[in-house]
């Protein structure tokens, strides 16, 4: 990613400010979900080394770097540190958003964000990951005090509109998901009108997925997903390396290609992950998985509602659409997986 240069000195340098002044703790000791991150990263560079190519795993994993930096920070930076983080975040999404708005009405969805170069929003349903921060966004704006409380949903609406022009079927489901999460009402045996309405545009956005990408679509993703299950066999325990998918992939034998572009990922994550870091990594990573969600205060009403809301569309995204090799998936399973502790367990260290 081109923003990526940046990135790596700007949080060495804030990590370096924040421990100068007392604003990082390291004065308690790993918890089984920190334990559980360097189990999968260890592997991840374990994995890297015995790649097809090694250069190129270690080449493209810039962000798991920069992603280790993040959840340091939020991890173990003050509440206001995260904060500042998930508000940097939206202040970004709004740009982005007003951006891609202000480009003339005619263009094509593709089109505009190509003219955009948005950071980490390539095609359009790369903006979809706006939504996976709406709860948290939508949280902040109800702790806070006018007129900063406007920022948030001022930026949520700009989104809104963009994801509208953009067209992006994802964006519509994952904003259907949220919507259940968070404003459902009512219980899961009664639900009030929000919630079944709520319900009945995932289905509608669950159909359009499904029809509106038309067969051919289909089969594609399913060649691709054939491949991604052949390489992960042909090197079970290690995979190919991180983002080996790509470069490998070509020489599976699954029958003539439905889509004969490159493709640099298999658009499921789970396979994905087989394929690039085996059946250790992966494992790996599914208990950072089932960590974070324990993590979550349930008990704790609106807070932990946001947060649940956020991880589910998290998952929803990566397992339909999202890879790796973006830039904007780390940077957000760093922010979620920085909020999974109480920020009263952070606060009291």
């Amino acid at each position: 990613s081109a923003t990526a240069p940046w990135i790596l000195p700007l949080l060495a340098l804030a990590g370096w400010a924040l421990a100068w002044t007392d604003g990082l703790r390291f004065d308690h000791g790993p918890d089984a979900l920190d334990a559980a991150v360097a189990l999968w990263l260890s592997l991840w560079v374990v994995s890297a080394t015995q790649a097809l190519d090694p250069a190129h795993a270690f080449a493209l994993s810039v962000p798991t770097l920069i992603f280790v930096l993040l959840f340091v920070l939020c991890r173990r930076g003050e509440v206001r540190v995260r904060r500042g983080v998930v508000d940097a975040l939206a202040v970004l999404a709004g740009l982005q958003a007003l951006d891609l708005l202000a480009m003339p009405l005619e263009t094509a969805p593709a089109a505009r964000v190509l003219a955009a170069a948005s950071p980490w929003v390539l095609v359009p349903n790369d903006a979809a990951w706006w939504l996976c921060l709406w709860p948290l966004w939508w949280q902040r704006a109800q702790e806070s005090v006018a007129p900063w409380r406007w920022l948030w949903p001022a930026s949520m609406l700009a989104q809104f509109l963009a994801l509208a022009m953009l067209q992006s079927r994802l964006a519509w489901l994952l904003l259907a998901l949220v919507w259940i999460m968070l404003w459902r009402g009512g219980t899961w045996r009664r639900p009030s009108a929000w919630g079944i309405a709520a319900l009945a545009l995932t289905a509608i956005a669950v159909l359009s997925l499904a029809i509106g990408k038309g067969l051919a679509s289909i089969q594609a993703r399913l060649q691709l997903w054939q491949a991604a299950w052949t390489l992960w066999r042909s090197h079970p325990w290690l995979g190919v390396g991180p983002h080996g998918f790509g470069p490998a992939y070509r020489g599976v034998d699954v029958g003539p290609w439905v889509d004969p572009r490159q493709t640099p990922w298999p658009h499921q994550l789970l396979l994905e992950l087989m394929a690039n870091t085996g059946l250790l990594g992966t494992a790996a990573f599914l208990l950072v998985a089932m960590q974070a969600i324990r993590g979550l205060r349930w008990e704790a009403g609106t807070q932990a509602r946001s947060r649940a809301a956020a991880l589910l569309s998290f998952a929803t995204i990566s397992l339909l659409e999202a890879s790796p090799l973006r830039m904007w998936w780390w940077v957000v399973l760093a922010v979620l997986l920085g909020g999974t502790r109480s920020d009263q367990a952070r606060t009291s260290g």
